[in-house]
């Protein structure tokens, strides 16, 4: 499933929040934390549908932390 608080980051930084759409979400425990890649579609600048994947650090409690990485 989602990460709820991820999503919400995602959705509030992309240029048409409606076109949202979740692939994929991965969870890996790094023991004192853990990292959340998600996978998701939504429309660039120009109205195309492209996939992108965000990755995060966020605490055991799902906090997310920090944005490790992102794509376009």
């Amino acid at each position: 499933g989602t990460h709820i608080e991820l999503e919400k980051i995602i959705k509030k930084s992309m240029n048409d929040r409606a076109s949202y759409e979740h692939v994929k979400t991965v969870y890996y425990d790094m023991d004192d934390h853990l990292i959340v890649k998600t996978q998701f579609r939504g429309k660039n600048i120009f109205g195309g549908m492209v996939i992108n994947e965000v990755t995060a650090k966020a605490n055991l409690d799902g906090k997310v932390l920090e944005i490790i990485s992102q794509s376009p």
